[in-house]
């Protein structure tokens, strides 16, 4: 009886051994297939035979944390064919086979994605999910799939099948949220966070999303107060700190305490370059060029490839008045990123130039980057405006405002062509949102916000004489904050005059030079407001005052 079984284990022993051979070749047959030219890095450090399906799967899942996704690959494989092999030789069955199985195949689907293959993963997940129809994983990885692809209706519709499945699958309301997000629909993102934290009131992360949405949907205390809350359950969730400091700096504008917050994220992650990119953005806006140019640096070197941070670069160049140096970083912003904001940036550089032609085709550029793109439109209006192609400007603003409702410099662009064009269709709605845009800097607490309209185009509009005062102290409030930053960074102080002269001296001769007086402008077009200054040069006694007229654009033309 002894030899009997002893000769029953050899023929078992020999059994595995072929087995476990055949399924090696296979796996090796596979392995080549997945990891086609790169020699063997899919090989799993395991050999099928060598442990249970249970340690192959960790090995896979260690390979797939280690960063090595064909490795993971090979290992998850081999725990497929070794679970098969337990099953047939009755080691495994039941829920836990079935248990085992279903982990086995999602972590290979995550394998898959990880390496590359996001229709094998895709089909992977279908699989599994064909096999276990009642597991809310499955679902919910294949809905994450259409997340970050941008389906945001396929992906609603399988976080819903997941949660269906488990309504306690936090993680499902979370993505779904972001999912409702994609689709502008933030107050139902809000809702998919708040019923996240039903479950889950101790997630900082849940409110860190939370706040997003919230600022988003323009509820920017609300979504203060969740980042506050993210902090107090997660001081170290440097995300909660940097998201708090965007509210603040830019929804609140409380711009001291944002930036500080920037920093407190940055003492927790001293190399997160969306930081150092904020702060740079922020220090800009702030008129402390010397601080946005370090900051902006700083975040480049840490993301070379980030054409976000080179778009800033440029518009801090723009800034401080080098043209060249704007456009170069908005072309180079342009090819790494394929940005139509950076190409728009580099059209706004190259129509103040004078350089129609060229403005022109970059904003043809940004159209066929994103079709969408209103302010694309908008700026292709300004080319046309200033080319003196006002028919063609026209079009192309209402394409543009069109698009984007919301852009108050391109509708403000648009209403002051219309106006020069006696464009009169639609005049009294345009002149109600005119004047609606104009009390919303008007009436904000931001010295620093943009105003659709300058104090001389505003002198053309049917607005009442407090409207236009408002409007040019405003401005006025604006450049003190603009020329002593510049003056900080590019000029010195100018020397006080020991004396003052007045218009009286230099008429009873006490004086012996003219007076000199200088006038700024964007530029000296031939347009009405410049004829109008003409005249009142005209008007300035020549033997007593020289006048100089300084065009802040390079290209500001003149009239006679």
């Amino acid at each position: 009886r002894n030899r009997l079984s002893t000769a029953w284990v050899c023929v078992l022993v020999l059994l595995v051994v072929t087995m476990c051979m055949a399924a090696k070749g296979e796996r090796g047959r596979r392995g080549g297939r997945q990891g086609q030219g790169s020699s063997r890095k899919g090989d799993c450090p395991w050999e099928r035979g060598s442990g249970s399906a249970s340690e192959l799967k960790k090995a896979g899942l260690a390979q797939l944390q280690a960063g090595n996704a064909q490795g993971a690959i090979g290992c998850l494989e081999s725990a497929q064919g070794q679970l098969e092999e337990e099953k047939s030789l009755g080691l495994s069955s039941g829920p836990a086979f079935a248990q085992e199985r279903g982990e086995i195949g999602v972590a290979l689907g995550d394998a898959l994605e990880a390496g590359g293959d996001v229709e094998g993963a895709a089909e992977q997940f279908r699989a599994v999910m064909r096999e276990f129809p009642t597991s809310p994983l499955p679902p919910f990885k294949l809905a994450n799939q259409h997340k970050n692809a941008e389906r945001w209706e396929e992906a609603v519709e399988l976080y819903k099948a997941a949660l269906k499945l488990a309504p306690q699958f936090v993680n499902a309301r979370v993505n779904m949220g972001m999912a409702y997000r994609g689709l502008k629909e933030l107050d139902t993102a809000v809702q998919c966070y708040k019923d996240a934290l039903e479950y889950a009131p101790d997630r900082a992360d849940v409110y860190v999303n939370l706040g997003v949405a919230l600022d988003a949907a323009g509820h920017p205390e609300k979504a203060r107060d969740a980042y506050l809350k993210a902090i107090e359950l997660d001081p170290k969730l440097y995300q909660a700190h940097y998201n708090l400091g965007v509210v603040l700096f830019e929804s609140l504008k409380q711009r001291e305490e944002g930036i500080q917050k920037y920093h407190d994220a940055l003492s927790i992650k001293p190399d997160f370059p969306d930081a150092f990119h904020t702060l740079g953005t922020a220090h800009t806006t702030m008129g402390r060029f010397e601080d946005a140019k370090m900051y902006l640096e700083k975040a480049i070197a840490l993301r070379p490839s980030d054409g976000r941070f080179v778009n800033s670069l440029g518009i801090l160049a723009d800034a401080v008045g080098d043209a060249q140096g704007a456009l170069n970083a908005y072309r180079a912003s342009a090819d790494m990123s394929e940005s139509p904001a950076a190409v728009i940036n580099a059209a706004k550089v190259m129509n103040s130039q004078g350089r129609f032609a060229e403005a022109e085709q970059l904003c043809f550029k940004a159209v066929r980057m994103d079709p969408s793109y209103g302010e694309a439109y908008c700026q292709l209006g300004d080319v046309y405006k200033d080319g003196e192609q006002i028919q063609a400007a026209l079009e192309a603003y209402q394409k543009g405002v069109a698009l984007a409702p919301s852009y108050d410099a391109g509708f403000c662009n648009y209403f002051y062509t219309a106006t020069f064009a006696c464009y009169w269709e639609g005049r009294g709605a345009m002149v109600k949102k005119l004047r609606e845009n104009i009390r919303r800097y008007l009436e904000g607490d931001d010295p620093l916000a943009h105003e659709c309209v300058q104090p001389f185009q505003s002198l053309a509009y049917p607005l009442e004489p407090e409207e236009l005062l408002e409007i040019s102290r405003f401005h006025a409030n604006k450049a003190k904050h603009r020329i002593t930053a510049l003056a900080g960074f590019k000029f010195a102080p100018l020397p006080l005059p020991e004396s003052h002269v007045t218009v009286f001296d230099a008429r009873r001769g006490a004086v012996s030079h003219k007076l000199r007086v200088g006038w700024v402008s964007a530029d000296y077009k031939d347009h009405p407001v410049v004829k109008d200054l003409v005249h009142m040069f005209s008007m300035f006694d020549s033997e007593i005052f020289d006048t100089f007229c300084f065009a802040l654009n390079p290209a500001g033309g003149g009239v006679g």
